[in-house]
């Protein structure tokens, strides 16, 4: 992101599986970071629950989990 923000804009502009991640500027890339990160909790809470199970600690990871999720769309939505 950072490569394509400040470096060398022009080199990746052809790559087709690149084009989901379009980086114009620093807001842009605000965005994805705050996407990315909401995935990668999802990921984590997902890989807990199987391997531990339904249990008190999964609830208080998953409450967690929520609402930093939750903040991170506010803030994704106030950002636009």
């Amino acid at each position: 992101g950072l490569y394509r923000l400040f470096i060398r804009p022009s080199a990746l502009e052809n790559s087709a599986f690149l084009s989901a991640l379009t980086i114009k500027n620093f807001h842009d890339l605000k965005i994805t970071l705050l996407q990315v990160s909401v995935v990668i909790m999802v990921i984590l809470f997902l890989e807990h629950l199987v391997e531990v199970g339904a249990s008190i600690e999964t609830l208080y990871l998953g409450a967690g989990i929520s609402l930093v999720i939750f903040s991170a769309i506010g803030a994704w939505k106030m950002m636009r």
